[in-house]
């Protein structure tokens, strides 16, 4: 006779218990639980009020600069797949790169 399945708590996928008490499929998906618990301790949807915005979200977003280390410049076609645009300044030996607009 085999052993019922029971669903992981935290992906879902089907699994046989080895202890009573176990809820999840993997230890990948215990920790996982284990923090998403831990993370959502305290807070309960329906008392949650609304909040003003913070003044963080009304600022724009700092120009950040990207440092890829390497002799050579990436290709126009490797900037255009990771979203970048060259700067022309060096890093030591990287160059710097900023998102593109």
């Amino acid at each position: 006779m085999s052993a019922p399945l029971h669903h992981c708590a935290s992906c879902g996928a089907p699994f046989a218990r080895v202890r009573q008490a176990q809820r999840t499929c993997s230890n990948a998906c215990k920790q996982s639980l284990h923090r998403a618990e831990k993370c959502n301790a305290g807070h309960s949807a329906a008392s949650e009020e609304p909040t003003e915005p913070s003044r963080a979200q009304d600022r724009p977003e700092p120009d950040t600069l990207t440092r890829i280390w390497g002799p050579q410049r990436l290709s126009e076609i490797e900037l255009r797949m990771l979203g970048l645009e060259p700067t022309g300044l060096r890093s030591g030996g990287s160059m710097l790169y900023r998102r593109a607009a």
